[in-house]
């Protein structure tokens, strides 16, 4: 899936899935963090997409794709919690087929994963 973004500051990747004393054990970095989950999602065999320009926010990459291929829109953690019900109404009136689901992740408030998080290799 890289080939088909051949861009610069895009990053893609399949998420890996790992335990906790994995990830410990594991040369994990930071860059690492964003396509990392716990086991118990590994049903998900989850592919994502990260726009990583942290100068230019007003610069927002555009992707053509089939939107079959969406099975789930998961919004990041980072998000404030009361922004997520206008993101996802935002998200709605788009060409989103209705029937895709659409959840705010609440992956970062996991205490072992924050501890693992702030130890992490910078």
């Amino acid at each position: 899936m890289n080939s088909l973004f051949p861009r610069d500051n895009i990053r893609c990747e399949s998420v890996r899935y790992k335990n906790f004393s994995d990830m410990e054990k594991d040369e994990t970095c930071v860059d690492d963090l964003p396509f990392i989950k716990r086991k118990g999602y590994a049903a998900e065999k989850e592919f994502r997409i990260l726009h990583t320009d942290l100068l230019d926010e007003s610069n927002y990459p555009q992707f053509t794709f089939d939107l079959n291929a969406i099975t789930r829109i998961t919004v990041s953690p980072w998000l404030v919690k009361d922004y997520y019900p206008e993101v996802k109404a935002v998200i709605k009136n788009t060409n989103i087929p209705s029937n895709i689901p659409i959840y705010r992740s609440t992956l970062i408030g996991n205490q072992t994963w924050q501890r693992f998080a702030r130890e992490v290799k910078k």
